[in-house]
């Protein structure tokens, strides 16, 4: 995967200047379609609160082994997991 600066990115670029600006800003000649069906649909909700265990609850979330690590500069005790936090 390779990042793309938004520059280069004309179509991105656009859709973030429609976001920010709104509908009042488009020039006359510009095509805007709604979409009332949602693209996906979703049954479930789940908690990103850090008092709840952040996604799949229960435990601490998901951050706390880099948090950790950044204070105190202690990497975790599972080599993968201290891998890919002290890249």
């Amino acid at each position: 995967m390779e990042h793309v600066p938004r520059e280069r990115n004309q179509e991105a670029n656009r859709l973030s200047q429609l976001a920010m600006a709104g509908y009042e800003t488009l020039p006359e000649a510009t095509m805007v379609e709604q979409v009332e069906k949602k693209a996906f649909q979703t049954n479930e909700v789940m908690s990103n609160d850090a008092s709840e265990g952040g996604v799949g609850g229960g435990g601490d979330p998901w951050y706390q082994d880099v948090l950790d690590f950044l204070s105190t500069g202690v990497l975790p005790v599972d080599p993968p997991l201290a891998n890919k936090i002290h890249r």
